[in-house]
């Protein structure tokens, strides 16, 4: 602050005052640092794409859409901004230009993270317009990138995501052959074994709920129990699993009918992301307990603001309960 003081023309200066307080979680204080930044210079791409991402945060995809829009050079550069306006394009109704963005910028990206994210960007705005399982090319690209790369984990996290969203959006046969190939990657690499647990319980939750959705439940109990005493002889990835155990124990507590044990099994699990709260609000709403329901709905549309699995599941659904509910 004593610098911004001394030299409050420096556009440089509001833009490290807003990635301090951003640090710091004042979020209103770091907009309002990033807000001045650029308008000290209108083009300041890493400010613009600060800015982007607090109104995104809030759900305010229109002003998220501006700040991108201006970071974006004539050259579609920075591509985390062409990224990001993907995604807000694609909550303002415009999931045309979405993937336009996306296209270019996985035409453009070199291989590794950015091209990552724009192929599987693709994806999500399929799974947001419950096109799937059309639409799973750019996820193949995505997998043959990793494995050319050597990165195993990486092929095996796409693996993930895209039998978490064919599973939300209905295909859970395919997304069980998924989750294998994801876990066949883990297979077939030369990572240590050690590392390999946390991988095997990941690949039996996304079986577990799987065989859920396609209502073996006798099946999902039994590799959840397999996943169950892994996460117990796995200390090292104790705080992950503190959350995962609780959302697959929930997840099947919802599957099977058992309403007041899926919520307190949800609510021991990660609250912050969207897709817990929407099954919490899908637990109460089962329960008819309609002002538990509605809080958690909304609190689970207030989440889902990013171009990623949870949001692109959890967005139009609950936008629709909202709605119907009023």
């Amino acid at each position: 602050r004593e610098a911004v003081a001394a030299a409050p023309r420096e556009a440089r200066l509001w833009k490290l005052l807003g990635d301090a307080l951003r640090a710091a979680g004042d979020a209103s204080g770091a907009y309002e640092a990033y807000e001045r930044a650029v308008q000290l210079q209108p083009s300041y791409p890493a400010a613009n794409l600060a800015l982007g991402e607090i109104a995104r945060s809030r759900g305010d995809f229109g002003a998220a859409f501006n700040a991108f829009n201006h970071a974006v050079d004539e050259q579609d550069r920075p591509l985390a901004a062409l990224v990001a306006r993907a995604g807000a394009r694609l909550f303002m109704g415009d999931s045309e230009g979405a993937m336009g963005d996306l296209e270019r910028a996985a035409a453009a990206a070199p291989p590794g993270a950015d091209r990552g994210r724009a192929l599987m960007g693709q994806v999500y705005v399929d799974a947001y317009l419950r096109r799937l399982p059309l639409g799973l090319e750019p996820a193949e690209q995505a997998v043959r990138m990793w494995q050319e790369l050597g990165r195993a984990e990486q092929v095996a996290a796409t693996c993930n995501a895209v039998g978490r969203v064919l599973l939300e959006t209905g295909d859970a046969a395919g997304a069980r052959t998924w989750y294998d190939r994801g876990w066949q990657a883990i297979e077939r690499s030369g990572l240590a074994a050690e590392a390999r647990t946390i991988w095997r319980v990941r690949h039996l939750h996304g079986q577990a709920r799987s065989a859920a959705a396609l209502r073996d439940l006798e099946r999902a109990e039994a590799l959840a129990g397999e996943a169950a005493a892994l996460m117990a002889k796995d200390p090292a990835n104790a705080e992950h699993y503190a959350w995962i155990g609780p959302y697959l124990t929930g997840y099947l507590r919802l599957a099977g009918r058992r309403y007041e044990e899926a919520v307190t099994e949800l609510r021991r699990s990660d609250l912050e992301r969207p897709y817990l709260r929407y099954l919490l609000a899908e637990a109460y709403a089962r329960l008819r307990d309609r002002a538990a329901a509605r809080e958690w709905y909304q609190k689970a549309l207030e989440a889902s603001t990013g171009l990623e699995p949870e949001s692109v599941l959890v967005r139009p659904l609950a936008t629709a309960w909202l709605a119907k509910n009023r």
